[in-house]
């Protein structure tokens, strides 16, 4: 099995989009430009006060994952998790 190697950094501020297309994730000055469609996954991994930084949504794939922290408060995380859902049985 080949080694897997872990690294997180901080890029810094983007934005995060959810529309029926999917998520749409910009930053690091326009060097970053992660799409990611409804059908590629059935939930979303969020969590709520994550490690004592706030609310957070993770998207990604198997080569990247992007830790979002929404700067709006209340329920956006579980609005997100529940329309992530909707969208995937409306695509499949």
């Amino acid at each position: 099995m080949p080694a897997v190697y872990f690294r997180v950094r901080s890029v810094g501020e983007g934005r995060l989009t959810h529309t029926a297309e999917g998520f749409r994730l910009r930053g690091c000055g326009g060097k970053l430009d992660y799409r990611q469609g409804p059908t590629a996954s059935y939930s979303l991994y969020s969590d709520y006060f994550w490690y004592e930084l706030g609310d957070m949504i993770c998207i990604g794939d198997s080569r990247a994952l992007y830790y979002c922290f929404p700067r709006e408060g209340g329920d956006v995380v579980a609005k997100t998790r529940l329309a992530t859902e909707e969208l995937y049985k409306m695509q499949t």
